[in-house]
Formats: C-alpha cells, sequence, structure tokens
C-alpha cells in the first residue's frame, strides 16, 4: 500500500488538482488506486496525464459545505514579475513548515518536451504551457490553488525545475489552460 497526499483547489463545483497527486509512484507494482475527498472515494472525470491535470467533481455530501457559487476561472495569465502565492498544507509533508508562500512570475514556459501536443488543449496550452516562479514549490503543494496579488485564482502548483546553476525554481499550470476542460455542470 502507499499512500501519496496532495492539495488541490475548489472551483464551482469542482476539484482541480495535480494528476501525480492521484497515482501511485513509479514502483509499478500496482494494480489499481483510489482517491479520496473527506474520507469519500472519488474518480477524477476528466485527466490528462502530459498536462499533468485531474478534475473531480465534488461529491453531493461534501458540496454544500465547499462547492462556489461560481464556477469562473481566468481569461488570462499572470505577467512577468507579478507577485503569486499559494498555501501550503500542514498535512503534506512534515518536513516542511505549512503556511502561505509567495513568488515572483519569472518567465513562461513549457513543460512538455518539444511542445507537443496534449489532449484538446487550445493554442500554448496543447505545448504544455506553465508560468515559471523563483521559488520552489516544495513536497505537498503540486495541486494547491495560486493566487495573485488581487486574491484571483490564477494557476494550479505542479513542480519544480533545478537550473543549471543548481538553483530551484517552481512552475504553475494557468487555469485559462484548463477551462474548456471543466464538465457542465447537470
Amino acid at each position: 500500500m502507499q499512500e501519496n497526499r496532495g492539495s488541490g483547489v475548489v472551483v464551482g463545483h469542482f476539484f482541480q488538482t495535480a494528476l501525480h497527486n492521484l497515482k501511485p509512484g513509479p514502483e509499478g507494482r500496482f494494480h489499481g488506486y483510489t482517491s479520496f475527498l473527506a474520507d469519500i472515494a472519488v474518480q477524477p472525470e476528466y485527466i490528462d496525464p502530459q498536462a499533468d491535470i485531474a478534475i473531480i467533481r465534488i461529491p453531493p455530501s461534501l458540496c454544500e459545505s465547499w462547492c462556489e457559487a461560481s464556477n469562473d476561472l481566468p481569461e488570462s495569465d499572470s505577467d512577468l514579475e507579478d507577485t503569486v502565492s499559494w498555501y501550503r498544507d500542514p498535512a503534506s509533508a512534515a518536513e516542511v513548515d505549512p503556511g502561505w508562500r509567495q513568488a515572483r512570475v519569472l518567465s513562461r514556459t513549457w513543460s512538455l518536451p518539444n511542445r507537443q501536443t496534449v489532449g484538446n488543449l487550445s493554442s500554448d496550452c496543447d505545448a504544455g504551457l506553465v508560468l515559471e516562479v523563483d521559488e520552489p514549490f516544495l513536497p505537498g503543494s503540486s495541486g494547491a490553488g495560486v493566487w495573485d496579488a488581487n486574491n484571483r485564482l490564477v494557476g494550479i502548483a505542479q513542480g519544480s525545475y533545478q537550473t543549471q546553476d543548481g538553483n530551484q525554481t517552481g512552475y504553475f499550470k494557468p487555469l485559462r489552460c484548463i477551462r474548456e476542460h471543466w464538465p457542465q455542470i447537470p
């Protein structure tokens, strides 16, 4: 048995996270896996393994307290030099202190080799667009909501890069790149 924990963010009636939070590790011995939201077993409604995206419909029993009235996602990305913030959950990994973190947006970059087309994402999102920030996303931060200086949700944390000089930076997926994949609310 292996247990993975990660972060996520609620938008409307859906829980958005990084797909790697839901899958077992690379050992390859696993035949299946189960994901839970507040002890309720769930299955993603949409996944894109290459873009590292998972969208889960929030179960009705949780929706009263979890669901938001709005399912609006931003139309544009954060600008370079903008400051963004995310919350590091205390239960994610004991070796990293919980709390709010901040970083500055450094660049637009691509998380996919050779800028391959991914699923049905549109334009630069096809190429695996991510925004690089000057701080790494520490273990357990993957999937966390990334907020701009105006307290607007602008992305989800996905991972970290190691630069040639040995420093680490982080990268997040802009929410506009997954806007078209949010399932319709019945």
